[in-house]
C-alpha cells in the first residue's frame, strides 16, 4: 500500500503543508511567507525545513511500516526517528548519516489481535528530510487520530527547535504538548531573534496557547538595549494582533553559563527585565521566568547554553506546571 499518494495530507501532525521536492515530499511547519523570510539566510533556511515536532501519526493493523527517505541537509551530526506505539516510547532508530542517499526506516509493528495500533514516528528535528515513500502491508486498515481539543504554537530559537536534544520527542515543545494533551506546531528556528516579519497572519494553524522564547541571541547582537526594545515591542504588538484570543506565555531567556559576561547592550538581567516590561501592557500575555525552568547545573547543558535531553525534561515539566496555573 503506497500511502504517499493516498494520504499525504493526513499522515503528518505538526505540519501546516506538504511540499514536493526532489522526487518526494517534505512536511513543513511554516507558511510560504515565513519560509521566504527565513530563506534570506542560509542557516535559517535549512533550519526552517527541519521537521522538528512533526510526526507520522496513524492507527493501523499493519505488521510493519516502511519509510523511504533521503537526508538532504543537517545542522547536527546525529538524528533519530522516535517510535511510539499506543502512546508509549518503544524504540529509536538512527537516521542515515550520509547526505542525499536513499535510505530506509523499516519497523516491525507488534500484533495486538484485531485492534488497531496507534503509531507515531517523530522525525529527526535537526535535518531536512525528503520522504520518498511510505508503505504499509497490503489490505490493512490505515486511519488517522482525531485532533486534540486545543492547539499549541511554540515560537523561539534553537532551544525551542530542540538543539541539542538527541531525540526529537525529548525536545521541550513535544514534551509540553504531550503533558498538556494538545496538538503542536513548533516554529522554533535555531539562532533566531525577535522579528515581527517571521509572523504571518495568513498561517492556517490557529493556536489556543502560544509560547515565545527569544532573547538569548538578541543579547549579543545589538549595540544598545534600545535596538532590542524596538524589535521586541514590534514583535509583541504584531503577535497579539494576529492572535487576539490566544493565551500567550512569554518566557524570558533560559539560564546560560556565560550570563555574567558583559554585552554592549547591557547585562543578562537587563535583557530579561526589558522583555518583562514590554509584556506588561498586554492582558493576554503571561511572563514566565526562564531562569526557573532548568536547574543551573552544567551537567544539564551540552555547551553551557543548550539543554541535554534531561535538561529538556526539567524545562518541559516546570513549564507545563506554570502554564496550567493560567489556563
Amino acid at each position: 500500500m503506497d500511502t504517499i499518494s493516498e494520504f499525504q495530507d493526513r499522515l503528518f501532525t505538526g505540519s501546516v503543508s506538504i511540499q514536493k521536492m526532489q522526487g518526494g515530499i517534505v512536511p513543513v511547519r511554516f507558511s510560504q511567507n515565513q519560509l521566504l523570510e527565513y530563506g534570506k539566510t542560509d542557516n535559517y533556511r535549512t533550519r526552517s525545513f527541519c521537521p522538528t515536532g512533526i510526526s507520522l501519526s496513524c492507527l493501523t493493523d499493519s505488521p510493519f511500516i516502511r519509510v523511504t527517505y533521503s537526508v538532504w541537509e543537517k545542522v547536527r551530526n546525529w538524528g533519530f526517528f522516535d517510535i511510539y506505539i499506543n502512546d508509549q516510547f518503544v524504540d529509536t532508530v538512527e537516521m542515515e548519516p550520509a547526505l542525499r542517499h536513499v535510505s530506509e526506516l523499516y519497523y516491525k509493528l507488534p500484533v495486538v489481535g484485531s485492534k488497531l495500533k496507534s503509531v507515531k514516528i517523530y522525525f529527526p528535528h535537526i535535518a531536512k528530510i525528503i520522504i520518498l515513500d511510505i508503505q504499509f502491508s497490503e489490505d490493512v486498515v490505515v486511519e488517522f487520530p482525531a485532533s486534540q481539543k486545543s492547539n499549541l504554537l511554540c515560537l523561539g530559537d534553537s532551544i525551542t527547535q530542540g538543539m541539542d536534544a538527541r531525540h526529537p520527542s525529548t525536545t521541550y515543545p513535544v514534551l509540553l504538548s504531550r503533558s498538556l494533551e494538545v496538538d503542536l506546531l513548533n516554529q522554533g528556528v535555531g539562532g533566531y531573534v525577535f522579528n515581527a516579519r517571521s509572523l504571518d497572519q495568513e498561517l492556517t494553524y490557529q493556536p489556543d496557547i502560544i509560547t515565545v522564547a527569544y532573547g538569548t541571541n538578541d543579547w549579543g547582537r545589538y549595540l544598545s538595549i534600545e535596538e532590542l526594545r524596538v524589535r521586541c515591542a514590534e514583535y509583541l504588538e504584531v503577535l497579539t494582533r494576529i492572535y487576539p484570543n490566544a493565551a500567550i506565555f512569554v518566557i524570558t531567556p533560559f539560564w546560560r553559563e556565560d550570563a555574567i559576561k558583559p554585552q554592549p547592550m547591557g547585562s543578562f538581567d537587563e535583557l530579561s527585565e526589558l522583555i518583562t516590561d514590554l509584556c506588561q501592557p498586554y492582558s493576554s500575555i503571561t511572563v514566565i521566568n526562564g531562569l526557573e525552568l532548568v536547574p543551573h547545573l552544567p551537567t544539564l547543558f551540552t555547551d553551557g547554553l543548550h539543554p541535554t535531553d534531561q535538561g529538556f525534561l526539567h524545562l518541559a515539566h516546570n513549564l507545563a506546571r506554570k502554564i496550567r496555573k493560567h489556563l
